[in-house]
């Protein structure tokens, strides 16, 4: 358990702790970030974030996804980051399963078409 300064509460953590770096202002950027967002635009966000912030490594003739949680500039272990945005564990990893098997970006069908009032 690691207490979360910016928000005064313990929190299960890594080892390391991640959660005592966090400021304040690191955790509003990420909670702003989701807010306003739909249950899709939120899918998009995350499994953006998880791309933008992935590295190939090969080991061998292998090529291995490295997951790098990013707040605030720094790399932080994925519960801090699940913490900080307000998503669960199960939600990430659905994220992160869907972009391993060629998720592509969504958009609602509906989206730019204007409405007719009746």
């Amino acid at each position: 358990m690691a207490w979360c300064y910016a928000h005064n509460v313990q929190r299960e953590c890594c080892v390391d702790g991640c959660l005592r770096s966090l400021s304040i202002k690191d955790m509003e950027h990420c909670e702003a970030a989701m807010a306003l967002k739909n249950e899709n635009e939120q899918l998009n966000y995350i499994i953006k974030e998880v791309n933008d912030h992935t590295i190939l490594k090969k080991r061998g003739k292998l090529l291995d996804n490295i997951y790098n949680f990013v707040i605030g500039g720094r790399s932080e272990c994925h519960m801090a980051w699940c913490y900080a945005h307000n998503v669960s564990k199960s939600r990430l990893r659905s994220a992160v399963q869907d972009l391993k098997h060629g998720y592509q970006r969504q958009q609602h069908g509906n989206r730019g078409k204007s409405r007719s009032i009746a």
